[in-house]
């Protein structure tokens, strides 16, 4: 089975769940025509996904990955930041 991108993900949620283009672009904050770009994207700006997993009802951690994001909290490469004291 091939990778899906994440454009393809967005597209797919948008239309499961009934909404338009315009409807998540407002949720975004970005025009309709930033938000087509996306859903023919296969990388978002990290700073987009949580909007995008609020609108869509996607798990932000799940749009990270196919973003190919890494997560601090189980990847061994990158250690999680520890707050300073």
């Amino acid at each position: 089975m091939a990778k899906k991108i994440i454009g393809e993900i967005l597209k797919q949620q948008r239309e499961k769940k009934g909404l338009k283009a315009d409807d998540v672009a407002a949720a975004c904050y970005v025009t309709r025509s930033r938000y087509y770009q996306w859903e023919k994207a296969s990388y978002i700006h990290i700073k987009n996904l949580p909007y995008l997993a609020e609108v869509l009802g996607l798990k932000l951690r799940y749009l990270r990955s196919v973003n190919g994001e890494r997560d601090p909290a189980t990847d061994p490469e990158q250690p999680p930041q520890v707050a300073a004291a």
